[in-house]
């Protein structure tokens, strides 16, 4: 075959009439190769640059007038060529345009005429890309077209990229970023191409390791093609085909229709299986014998693995070449790793952020998961008379029998409460409520390609924001991944939602059901439709969410699954499909909480949510597993990957790794590099959407009407309606006041969150237990109040006032989010999210939702700065209470003047030693962190040797995220060692590694390096156990003042000069008024001695 190369970089041009585009990093970079390649086999098929024209080309012609596609007019062929010839249109244009701008007058070039321009071209050829994918799914469809389609989307992708691979554009998006007369939305498009351009190399001074990049993706691209070709050349060679004699009676119909080839007797047929995770596992979940599910597990895992008789189709090779090739690019770029740059532009912003989401998960996870498959080899050993081990063929299927068993329900029978007939509309009506818009019926006015599509015109206050289609039942026309995506075009968005809801009702059978599996898949691509109609974005990129951060584009889908699985809305929508009966709030309630139980549930839904998570937890174990994997093959490629797939096998399955079990030599998303490093981001949006749900208690307590009113605004202000313009950081941040997301509420979905942590977060407000006495302290600068309480009597008969129920509520101002803060009161609305929980000391965020001046009936005496920010608020107080507090508890937080006193060797033997061991602060906390039984998430280094250990964490008075005001305390594992004075010659070895290892992990995990640390001692310290601070050289607070800092080079220089150096000076130190060692040193004067 002959190949010549075109001029425009980056496509290969075959005279056969094939066309193969190179996808490069993300698929959104164009690359060039200076030498044509020949490819042997699975050439993609398009046609030679098509001769269609808008006179003659209905698409074409429709596209760029924002109508609704004329689906029953167009035909495949249109489709394809319209396509086609707009995407290579485009690219000519782009290359014009970029040469045109480069030849005008900088001062003339605006945002208009530089990106909305693209924008008005660019809209159409998507619009016409995503009609022609649909209709070749929907009405078209043969396998024969699935390689002209491929090459379609490559066509599209690389035109798309073209602009970012031309320096003199380049050079002109970078001047126009200087501009400061753009609104959020434009600023935040130009970000989006100026990281593009970054990624294509274009921000390289150094033109060599420009080369470099184009020759490692030159590998990517190559390698990718031939795991791809590996995979599809081992599928191609295996049968599954099954005999209808094949036990699947359990299973749905909606499964049995997909892969029955009888598709008017579906169970009479034989069943054909692909390799796909919606055929698949579900496959494996529902077959009773386990010698055809053990034969089929092994087909699917061993593909292109090191069993294939084919050697040259074994992908170990490619996928190393692959890591490697991916670790020179990151090494190019400058990062440490190919997980690191990955990571670049989302919400995850290191590595260890999704490390940490991994691993408080899979603390929590596996062991139960380690729990559930004891029971499940229990019962296959007593039903079906199996003998263990379980083997990784049985987990999905023993994991629904013993939900079934264990809960009482019946899977299939739920799905009679849920028909199509009925649930369509009731939910509609329900969204409407929700989020203030209108379901319109199209009527007339839309084409469909099937008379059972609906069609609604979605409206906000009579203005329309776009069109959504819905397919809801399967057909053999469809293309397979159409069945659950939506997908959006043009201009005001078109969304395409596609079921596979069984079609027994189109030939008058039985009516369509929602099974469980389908109702929060529904429920998911509702939220992904909603977030595509209600975008306020005006530019195509940033409203199809290419822009958004990747590991949070399931967000909003995993909110709405979330909300809509509320009692209240499970029973709008519920209808029973013979006699009409609704669910009861109980019934509806045990979907969402199995804790709520009543005598007169009806079996089916008897501790239905605990069944449902239970037959899940499998597939959430194997999330787990791959997010870990896929990040530890991508940090480093110094060890095999098979090893390392072996070994991590062994910390998350019972039964280890099982022999055939080559999995990531058939997955093809090893190959995309979009993919890699990134099987962490649905788990992450999953603990996202349960954080913003938690934030208001939804959650762990269930939403009344006016709560689940409140949510509904707030998100559709924050997530729905949005301009574009906020990353969803940012959009995090002010919703929940917090920078990162926590895993509880998550754990508390899935009931998997242990009893301390639900012990340690009260269900209603802890403060009204409190009685305000006075003010201790006050601190404008700060933004900080502390004030001195009593608990109130629990019974009548505790006539105990002996001071034990003293205590102190410190409140600290947090930063705002959009509202305004509130003054914190006993209103029963105010809510509390446990931060910190370890022996006397708790640390909360607190939100409150209503207005309110008056604390436990009395006057909440605080400045008048916190009555003037006094309205509605989220998450924006930080509460901290010590209780019991003792007298020593409340005199330090009471403002009082300070003096300088000087200590001699003398005093302290005499005086201040005694004074310590029979006042200090009780150290009980100290030895939990220690010990590792309280805030063991917040340790980021743990040096576990007896006498040079210690732990390092950051203080609770830092985020952990704005270096500036880094906070951190190392605590020595010695009891012995009390402060500084403690400390000797031969304790230089303890400081020296605590230097070396602190410093170190605090440069790795927030990149501040030691020279930019105030590192320090104090004396007199807080607490009388050996500990060092660690501090950012900008941030300045009372603690870093002389006459109580001890830099902690000087300790350990005058420990080096005179090992009893401590042991024999004066100290001099600063101490408030009211500090009884002040009496007891009898105020001495801070001089110097003679």
């Amino acid at each position: 075959m002959e190949c010549s190369l075109f001029k425009n970089k980056g496509y290969v041009r075959f005279s056969g009439g094939t066309l193969e585009s190179p996808v490069s990093l993300r698929h959104r970079v164009s690359c060039y190769f200076p030498n044509c390649f020949h490819c042997e086999l699975y050439v993609n098929s398009l046609p030679e640059i098509p001769s269609a024209t808008v006179e003659t080309n209905t698409l074409m012609r429709t596209a760029p007038s924002n109508e609704l596609p004329p689906f029953k007019s167009l035909t495949l062929r249109e489709c394809l060529d319209g396509s086609a010839k707009m995407a290579l249109e485009f690219e000519t244009w782009i290359r014009s345009h970029c040469q045109k701008l480069s030849e005008a007058n900088k001062l003339d070039l605006d945002f208009r005429s530089v990106v909305e321009e693209v924008e008005m071209r660019l809209a159409p050829v998507q619009y016409a890309g995503g009609t022609c994918r649909l209709l070749a799914g929907v009405k078209h469809f043969h396998p024969n077209i699935i390689p002209r389609l491929r090459g379609l989307q490559n066509l599209l992708a690389r035109s798309r990229a073209s602009r970012f691979s031309d320096e003199s554009y380049f050079g002109i998006i970078k001047q126009l970023t200087e501009k400061a007369t753009m609104n959020e939305s434009q600023k935040a498009l130009l970000s989006k191409y100026i990281m593009e351009f970054k990624l294509n190399g274009l921000q390289m001074s150094d033109k060599k390791k420009r080369l470099w990049v184009e020759e490692y993706r030159r590998r990517l691209f190559d390698t990718s093609f031939k795991f791809r070709r590996n995979v599809e050349m081992a599928s191609s060679q295996l049968n599954l085909t099954l005999d209808p004699s094949i036990d699947l009676d359990e299973a749905p119909d909606h499964l049995i229709e997909m892969w029955s080839q009888n598709k008017s007797e579906p169970r009479k047929g034989a069943f054909v299986l692909s390799f796909s995770s919606y055929s698949y596992y579900p496959f494996l979940r529902y077959c009773r014998q386990r010698p055809t599910r053990g034969a089929i597990w092994k087909l699917f895992n061993s593909r292109a693995g090191f069993e294939e008789k084919i050697v040259q189709l074994n992908n170990s090779m490619q996928l190393e070449e692959l890591r490697n090739a991916r670790q020179g690019l990151a090494t190019t770029f400058g990062y440490d790793c190919y997980a690191s740059m990955a990571l670049q532009g989302r919400m995850a912003k290191s590595v260890d952020d999704v490390e940490n989401m991994i691993v408080s998960l899979k603390d929590t996870v596996v062991p139960k998961f380690a729990e559930q498959c004891e029971g499940m080899t229990d019962l296959s050993a007593s039903v079906d008379f199996l003998t263990p081990p379980l083997r990784p063929w049985d987990v999905d299927y023993y994991a629904r029998k013993l939900a079934e068993m264990k809960y009482g329900v019946s899977f299939n029978a739920i799905s009679e409460y849920f028909p199509y007939s009925h649930v369509m509309p009731a939910l509609l009506k329900l969204l409407e409520d929700m989020f203030d818009i209108e379901f319109l019926d199209a009527g007339e006015k839309a084409e469909r390609w099937s008379d059972m599509v609906n069609v609604f015109e979605v409206t906000e206050r009579g203005v329309s924001l776009g069109h959504l289609y819905i397919d809801p039942f399967i057909s053999s026309k469809k293309l397979p991944a159409c069945w659950t995506r939506s997908k959006v075009a043009g201009y005001t968005p078109i969304v395409y939602l596609h079921l596979n809801l069984p079609s027994s009702n189109i030939r008058g059978d039985n009516p369509a059901l929602f099974h469980w599996d389908h109702l929060t898949y529904f429920f998911r691509e509702i939220g992904r439709s909603l977030q595509l109609l209600l975008t306020r974005t005006p530019f195509w990129e940033l409203a199809s969410g290419e822009t958004m951060e990747h590991d949070c584009v399931m967000v909003v889908p995993y909110v709405l699954e979330n909300l809509l699985m509320q009692p209240q809305c499970l029973m709008a929508i519920s209808a029973h499909y013979s006699t009409g009966a609704k669910l009861s709030f109980e019934e509806a309630l045990n979907f969402r909480k199995g804790e709520f139980l009543t005598s007169n549930v009806t079996l089916p839904f008897l501790d239905l949510n605990l069944a449902i998570q239970a037959a899940q937890l499998p597939m959430l174990v194997r999330d787990l597993f791959k997010s870990d994997f896929d990040l530890l093959i991508h940090k480093s490629n110094m060890n095999f990957w098979f090893d390392m797939y072996r070994e991590k096998s062994k910390e998350y399955f019972p039964f280890g790794w099982e022999k055939g079990d080559y999995h990531p030599c058939n997955d093809l998303l090893v190959a995309d590099d979009q993919a890699a490093a990134s099987s962490y981001k649905q788990l992450w949006s999953e603990v996202v959407a349960c954080d913003l749900l938690e934030s208001m208690g939804i959650v762990s307590k269930g939403a009344d009407d006016d709560s689940f009113r409140q949510f509904c605004d707030r998100f559709k202000r924050h997530y729905l309606t949005t301009d574009g313009s906020l990353t969803q950081s940012e959009a995090f941040r002010r919703f929940t006041g917090r920078s990162l997301p926590s895993v509880n509420g998550l754990l508390k979905l899935l009931r998997l969150s242990n009893a301390e942590m639900e012990k340690s977060t009260p269900d209603d407000n802890m403060l009204s237990d409190f009685e305000i006495l006075k003010v201790l302290k006050s601190d404008d600068d700060m933004k900080l109040i502390a004030v001195q309480a009593r608990k109130r009597r629990q019974d009548e008969l505790d006539a105990n006032d002996d001071g034990s129920r003293d205590a102190v509520v410190v409140l600290e101002k947090k930063p705002f989010t959009e509202e305004s803060v509130a003054a914190f009161t006993s209103d029963s609305n105010t809510r509390l999210t446990t931060v910190m929980h370890n022996d006397i000391y708790r640390v909360f965020n607190g939100t409150n939702i209503h207005k309110a001046s008056e604390l436990n009936g009395k006057p909440l005496i605080v400045h008048s700065m916190y009555f003037r920010l006094c309205r509605p608020f989220v998450a924006a107080v930080k509460v901290t209470t010590i209780y019991p507090a003792t007298a020593d508890h409340i005199r330090k937080w009471t403002e009082q003047p300070f003096y300088m006193v000087s200590e001699t060797p003398e005093d302290y033997k005499q005086i201040t030693e005694p004074y310590i061991l029979k006042n200090k602060l009780s150290l009980e906390w100290v030895y939990a962190v220690l010990s590792g039984k309280a805030e063991a998430e917040r340790i980021i280094r743990n040096d576990e040797d007896a006498e040079n250990g210690f732990v390092l964490a950051p203080s609770l008075r830092w985020d952990g995220v704005h270096k500036e005001q880094m906070d951190l305390t190392a605590i020595v594992r010695r009891r012995d060692l009390k402060s500084i004075r403690h400390l000797r010659a031969d304790h230089l070895p303890l400081l020296y590694n605590l230097w070396e290892k602190c410093t170190m992990t605090i440069k790795e995990k927030y990149n501040v390096e030691a020279n930019e640390m105030r590192v320090y001692f104090h004396y007199q310290p807080t607490y009388y156990h050996l500990h060092v601070h660690f501090t950012y050289l900008k941030e300045w607070n009372i603690g870093t003042a002389a006459g109580r800092a001890h830099l902690f080079m000087d300790v350990v220089q005058n420990l080096q000069s005179d090992g009893d150096y401590y042991a024999k000076r004066t100290m001099y130190f600063t101490l408030r008024q009211d500090d009884p060692l002040l009496t007891l040193l009898d105020r001495r004067n801070a001089f110097i001695r003679q």
